[in-house]
């Protein structure tokens, strides 16, 4: 990577807390290229990020969140748990009502496709209107060609 890697600090309105003090690696970049060199139990996650000196592109390194101790990971999985919740029980049953909706109209739309198909193969085929083949001009045969003498005429043209 042609940027150094540099320490920043996660801004204060991160929802990770317990990682607001801790410092991690960051390359800035503005487009996401090549994957970093990590070291082991690293992560990278290319992006924009909000840090404690404003809003940077580029690589953020972060340690491996199963290498954390058993507590740090139980804090961790709850901090990111809160910052994304899940769906509530309404939305969930939305959810499910479009996933069921969308089965029945694919299994609709399969079951028509199939009925056209056999529709269509149960008709007679259909052939069009009689090729006509043109006439073949074969090459001029010996005994088609007139063989005779050829005269010259002595007298003069005829009026």
């Amino acid at each position: 990577m042609s940027s150094p890697a540099e320490f920043v600090y996660l801004a204060a309105d991160s929802p990770l807390v317990s990682w607001r003090d801790r410092p991690l690696r960051f390359i800035a970049a503005p487009f996401m290229q090549q994957r970093p060199e990590l070291r082991k139990g690293e992560g990278a996650s290319f992006g924009t990020f909000r840090l404690r000196d404003g809003d940077k592109t580029g690589w953020l390194v972060i340690p491996n969140p199963a290498a954390l101790g058993a507590a740090a990971k139980k804090t961790f999985v709850d901090e990111l748990v809160s910052a994304n919740p899940g769906l509530d029980e309404a939305a969930l049953e939305r959810l499910e009502l479009e996933r069921l909706c969308w089965e029945y109209a694919e299994a609709r739309r399969l079951k028509e496709r199939a009925e056209e198909s056999r529709r269509l193969a149960s008709l007679p085929q259909q052939t069009g209107p009689p090729q006509v083949q043109p006439p073949v001009r074969l090459a001029m045969q010996p005994s088609e060609v007139y063989q005779g003498e050829w005269c010259v005429s002595t007298h003069p043209p005829l009026p």
